[in-house]
This record gives structure tokens, sequence and C-alpha cells, in this order.
């Protein structure tokens, strides 16, 4: 009788889990090398690209670093510490280094979205940046974009009033494995 229970609830949770929204279920990550295809096929004259992150470890960086060069890009990361720091990296970034937009790489990087995200959403938009986010939510908020994968196609989320002021457009040709979603 144990058997039979135990096989019935296997079955139940089964069938569960197989009904629960597309949602629920974790999606593949989209890579930093198709991300930076995405962030150039929507600004054609995208050059320098900024990173800030407190999450991201040397051999993360390292790989960011050789697939922006692959793809023609300048590729300048700022490594956060504390939330002062947010400020005068992003500064650098902009003055110095020229970044036409800036991504924050992981939704799990609290510090860049729960203390940088208000700061750079008012910044970027008064110097004419990108800032590509990673969740969808903070579109609504003032970023630019989202990319995301979906149904194992790229889904790429942008911010239309955002993205005139970036110099930014949907391209006109339809790519078969990107989808653009205006917000």
């Amino acid at each position: 009788m144990k058997r039979n229970s135990m096989l019935l609830l296997v079955s139940l949770i089964l069938i569960l889990v197989g009904s629960l929204p597309d949602v629920l279920v974790a999606q593949p990550a989209v890579s930093f090398g198709q991300q930076v295809a995405v962030l150039k096929s929507l600004k054609s004259d995208l050059q320098v690209l900024g990173v800030m992150s407190s999450t991201l470890n040397e051999k993360e960086i390292a790989n960011i670093t050789r697939t922006a060069t692959q793809q023609g890009l300048k590729l300048f990361v700022a490594q956060i510490t504390k939330p002062q720091d947010i400020a005068q990296f992003y500064k650098k970034l902009v003055s110095e280094k020229k970044a036409q937009i800036i991504l924050i790489p992981s939704a799990d990087d609290d510090m860049m979205l729960r203390f940088g995200f208000d700061f750079l959403k008012e910044n970027t938009v008064v110097d004419k940046i990108g800032l590509c986010v990673p969740d969808v939510s903070y579109l609504s908020q003032g970023a630019f974009c989202f990319i995301t994968k979906e149904e194992g196609k790229i889904k790429a989320y942008v911010n239309q009033r955002i993205s005139a002021f970036v110099g930014a457009a949907i391209p006109k040709e339809e790519n078969p494995s990107i989808d653009y979603v205006v917000k």
C-alpha cells in the first residue's frame, strides 16, 4: 500500500510541475555575447560598453572582456565595492571612457539594483546613455532595455521613450533569432 501511495504522490507532483506557467520555470540565461549582439543591433554605432557590477569575479570579467573584444567593442568594467563608489565609477565610465551603454549583468547584484539604480536612471537619461538591466520591471522605471531568452529565442524588451534619447532603434529588418518588444 505504501508503494502505491508513493507512486501516486510522485505522479501527482509530476503532473503539477508540468502544468506550472512558463514564468515559474527557470529560463536559460542569455550569454554575454548574445547580449552584446542585441545591443549592437539596437545601437548600430555602439563602440564602448560599460559594465557596473558588485558581483562579477575575475574569471567572468576576463570572459566578458574577451567576448566584447571579439565583437569589436571596447569594454570597461567598474567593480563596485560600496554604494558610495557608484557615482564616481559612473562618471569615469561616461566622461573618461565614453561608454554609450551601461550594463548591469546580474539580477542578484543587490548593491547596483537597490542602491545604484535610482542614481543611474536619472543620470543615464541626462547623459544620453542606455542602461541595460537584468530585470524587465526596471524598464518602466527608466531603463533602456532588458534582454532575456524565452522558449529558446532571445527577446529584447526596449523602452521606446529612452531609446529615442540614446539614439537607438529597433532594426527594420527582422531577425529570426531575436524578438523585439517595445514598451
